[in-house]
């Protein structure tokens, strides 16, 4: 474009943008999908390269790998940390967690892919009745109240 070079200040530059004279892109399988030019798309998930250990007393311990960040987060909205790769199960932050719309069958699956090992019981009661103390009060609308 050369209609901008009559404004002030910017007579010396060669372009408005990093996308000036873009003659090519690179178009991912998603995005061929989404412009039509492919008729199908595959997810492409990355396995796991990170494994845990689920502990009965609730404890969840980092055994191999590294944890990519949202599943620090994960982790730390349902636990509390108790040592380097290491979380505690705590149910008040896991109640808060679940008021604000985290899903525990999500962490649930999130624990299961990554623990070689099934739930421990305790462990499976405590999700069940996170999920259930989770749908004891379900908001269906506001009020307004007038005295």
């Amino acid at each position: 474009r050369r209609n901008y070079t009559d404004h002030w200040g910017a007579s010396d530059i060669n372009c408005l943008s990093r996308y000036d004279g873009l003659k090519y892109f690179r178009l991912t399988s998603l995005g061929a999908y989404m412009l039509g030019v492919s008729d199908t798309w595959q997810s492409q998930t990355q396995a796991h390269q990170s494994v845990l250990a689920v502990v009965s007393k609730g404890i969840i311990r980092l055994t191999d790998g590294i944890l990519a960040p949202d599943e620090v987060l994960q982790i730390e909205s349902f636990a509390v940390v108790v040592g380097e790769g290491k979380w505690q199960l705590n149910e008040v932050k896991a109640l808060l967690a679940v008021e604000k719309g985290a899903s525990v069958d999500q962490f649930r699956t999130f624990l299961k892919e990554r623990d070689p090992q099934p739930l421990p019981d305790r462990v499976e009661s405590f999700l069940t009745g996170l999920e259930r103390k989770g749908r004891a009060c379900v908001c269906k609308g506001t009020v307004y109240l007038i005295e």
